[in-house]
């Protein structure tokens, strides 16, 4: 979520529909987000990636100083625990050995939990 923030991507853009239909040119692949010297550098190659922009660049996330909140610590650390080929999605992992992604259908799931945990959807809360 918090590469899709930072950067002002579709969620598309974050996530393909599935492992096998991901399209590395148009996504975030592991070869498109690199960690380099403390920051995670993120290449952007399409026009839909990032709502604003029409161009390619390279764009850098910095660390936060909020651990839960640090796109490079987090990013670092799923790199380096799971091994996967550079044209994977960025977010690919092993899960039991079976090599899976975060998904349109994940990304949106964890979301609306997240959002009903902090009530700030479809709860009463606010009555």
């Amino acid at each position: 979520f918090v590469f899709a923030l930072r950067l002002l991507y579709r969620k598309s853009s974050i996530a393909p529909e599935s492992l096998q239909k991901f399209n590395p040119h148009y996504g975030l692949s592991r070869e498109k987000a690199v960690v380099s010297n403390g920051v995670v550098l993120v290449y952007q190659n399409h026009s839909k990636t990032n709502q604003f922009m029409s161009s390619t660049s390279l764009t850098p996330l910095v660390p936060s100083a909020t651990r839960a909140l640090d796109p490079v610590f987090h990013y670092s650390k799923l790199v380096s625990e799971n091994a996967v080929e550079r044209t994977c999605p960025a977010f690919t992992f092993f899960d039991n050995g079976v090599l899976k992604c975060v998904t349109h259908k994940s990304f949106t799931d964890y979301l609306k939990y997240l959002l009903v945990k902090i009530c700030l959807l479809g709860c009463s809360c606010w009555a």
